[in-house]
C-alpha cells in the first residue's frame, strides 16, 4: 500500500492576552484630557508560536500557558486607521480626527495594555459621536528585514514573505472610541495563517538490532539536504472584509519555493552544515518548518498518489522526492467484510484546509528503497494542538518522482 502521511487539525483557541506597546507612555500632543485619548488593546490568541521558531510558553513548573510572559513574549505589529479596511502609514495621531499609523507591540502580560504611539481622537466639535479607530494585529512584528506591507495602492491588503521559520499570525478588524471604559477595550483575536510541520527521524524504528539500524544509516549516509515545496507569500487582499468564518477564503499564497528546513527549537537551517546523522538509537525530532497551508484531496483506490507536500531530500548516497499525502487516520474496514468500500476510504482523508494545523512527519528510513512515512495529526480542541492519530505505509520507488541512487 503506498504511504498515506496524515494531516492534523487546525487550532484556533481565544484565550484572553493582553497587548503591551513598547512605551507606557503617550506624548503630550496638547489634548485637554489625555485620559479618555489613551488607547488599550487586549488580545486573544491559540498556543501561540514565536517568530523565531514555534513554542509552547511554559511556567517553572514546566506546565504549558495559555499566554505569553515575559520569557515568551508575542511581538505584533498593530495597524490603525480612522478608515475601516483602509491603513495607510501617514503617521497621523488623532488630533485633526484622523488616524493612520503602522506600529508594534509585544504581548506579555495579563492585563489591559498601552498602545503609546496613537490616541483616539476626540469628538468633532458640535457632535455626540465620537470617532472610531479600527486596528488589525499582523504577527511575527515588521523587523530584521522581514517586514508587513500593503498589498494594494488603496491600502486595503497586507502581505507579508515569508522563510519557513516565521509562525504568521492575523487579528481581523476590531474598533475603539475616545472614552472608552478600561474594561472593555477592544481586544484582538489571532489566527494562525501557516501549517507547522514537525520532522521525526529514525533508522528503521521496527529494528530491534541497533548494529542493523547503523548500517541502515551508514547505507543512506548524512543528510545533506531536507526541502518542502511551498509558496512562500501570504495575501490578505481585503483586511477589513476578513472574519473567523471566512479566514480560509480571504487569503492567498504564491511564489513557490523550495523552502528550508529549520532545525527544531532554533532558526538555524536543518541539516547543519556538514550534513546530519540519521539517528539510530530511536525516534528523534530534528525539524520544523511553517510551510503555506493546502486543501486535502481524497483518492479513491484506483487513483495515483497526488501528493498535497513534497519533500526534497538529499543523503550522501541517495536522492530522491517523497510525497506526502494528507490522511487523518488508516483506513479501516469496519465492516470487517474483507472489502474496504469507498465510504471507508474517504472517510480515512483530511478534505479541509490545512490552515492553522500541526503536523509531526516520521522519516522512517530502511534498507534498500524505501522510506515510511507517517504523520501524526491533530484534531478537536479550540486551543491547543492535539496529537490524535496516525496513518502509515511505504513509500517504493515506483511512488517517487525521481529515482534513488545507487
Amino acid at each position: 500500500m503506498m504511504m498515506k502521511a496524515n494531516s492534523l487539525h487546525k487550532a484556533v483557541g481565544f484565550v484572553s492576552l493582553c497587548l503591551m506597546a513598547c512605551t507606557n507612555d503617550i506624548p503630550d500632543i496638547g489634548q485637554t484630557n489625555l485620559e479618555p485619548s489613551r488607547i488599550y488593546l487586549s488580545a486573544g490568541v491559540g498556543k501561540a508560536m514565536s517568530s523565531r521558531s514555534p513554542y509552547q510558553p511554559t511556567d517553572g513548573n514546566g506546565n504549558v500557558l495559555s499566554y505569553p510572559t515575559t520569557a515568551h513574549p508575542l511581538d505584533v505589529s498593530v495597524w490603525a486607521s480612522t478608515t475601516s479596511g483602509v491603513y495607510p502609514n501617514s503617521g497621523l495621531d488623532g488630533r485633526e480626527g484622523t488616524v493612520a499609523i503602522h506600529t508594534h507591540a509585544s504581548f506579555q502580560s495579563g492585563d489591559p495594555q498601552l498602545l503609546g504611539e496613537a490616541i483616539y481622537p476626540k469628538k468633532p466639535e458640535g457632535s455626540d459621536t465620537p470617532v472610531p479607530v479600527y486596528f488589525i494585529g499582523l504577527h511575527p512584528e515588521s523587523k530584521d528585514g522581514s517586514v508587513w506591507t500593503t498589498a494594494t495602492n488603496e491600502n486595503k491588503g497586507a502581505q507579508f514573505t515569508f522563510k519557513g521559520k516565521e509562525d504568521v499570525m492575523f487579528a481581523p478588524q476590531i474598533s475603539g472610541t475616545y472614552g472608552i471604559d478600561y474594561n472593555s477595550s477592544p481586544a484582538f483575536h489571532f489566527y494562525h495563517l501557516l501549517t507547522w510541520l514537525r520532522f521525526e527521524v529514525v533508522a528503521d524504528k521496527d529494528e530491534t538490532d541497533v548494529k542493523k539500524r547503523e548500517a541502515i544509516a551508514a547505507a543512506w549516509g548524512k543528510i545533506k539536504i531536507l526541502t518542502i515545496k511551498s509558496k512562500s507569500k501570504v495575501t490578505i487582499p481585503n483586511v477589513g472584509g476578513v472574519t473567523s468564518e471566512n479566514l480560509v477564503g480571504s487569503v492567498s499564497y504564491d511564489n513557490e519555493v523550495d523552502m528550508s528546513l529549520y532545525k527544531t527549537a532554533s532558526d538555524d537551517v536543518y541539516p547543519e552544515s556538514g550534513g546530519s546523522v540519521i539517528p539510530t538509537k530511536g525516534i528523534e525530532e530534528v525539524a520544523y518548518v511553517m510551510c503555506a497551508p493546502v486543501t486535502g484531496v481524497y483518492k479513491d483506490a484506483d487513483e495515483k498518489m497526488v501528493p498535497e507536500y513534497t519533500l526534497h531530500i538529499e543523503t550522501e548516497n541517495r536522492t530522491l522526492d517523497i510525497p506526502v499525502d494528507l490522511r487523518i487516520a488508516d483506513i479501516v474496514d469496519k465492516n470487517n467484510d474483507g472489502v474496504i468500500s469507498d465510504e471507508e476510504r474517504k472517510a480515512a482523508y483530511f478534505l479541509k484546509s490545512t490552515m492553522g494545523k500541526q503536523f509531526t512527519i516520521l522519516l522512517n528510513f530502511k534498507m534498500g528503497d524505501v522510506i515510511s512515512v507517517a504523520t501524526m495529526i491533530s484534531v478537536g480542541g479550540e486551543t491547543d494542538w492535539f496529537t490524535h492519530g496516525t496513518g502509515n505505509g511505504d513509500i517504493g520507488e515506483e511512488d517517487l518522482d525521481i529515482p534513488v541512487g545507487e
